[in-house]
């Protein structure tokens, strides 16, 4: 995983440093936050992007519900979902 993450994710993903990463439940997607302040979410195992979300979200902790159709940013006492059937 960690090779992954060096060869593609940080390469190709919200920044040049990952500080918050999450697995999807069905390990179909990895969420990524990056030092620049977005989301990235990436298609496993390839590691193609399908979605950037946000902005000033560098210090999120990042969850996925049970189903992995929403994505969800907790950050300053707030939580913040993203319905990722939508985008």
């Amino acid at each position: 995983m960690i090779a992954f993450l060096r060869g593609t994710l940080l390469e190709k993903g919200p920044a040049s440093v990952v500080l918050e990463a999450a697995l999807d439940p069905q390990g179909r997607a990895l969420a990524a936050a990056g030092t620049d302040g977005r989301v990235g979410i990436f298609q496993l195992p390839d590691g193609k992007e399908i979605h950037r979300l946000g902005k000033g979200l560098s210090e999120a902790r990042l969850f996925f519900d049970p189903s992995g159709e929403r994505l969800g940013c907790i950050q300053d006492k707030k939580i913040v979902l993203f319905d990722l059937r939508r985008r």
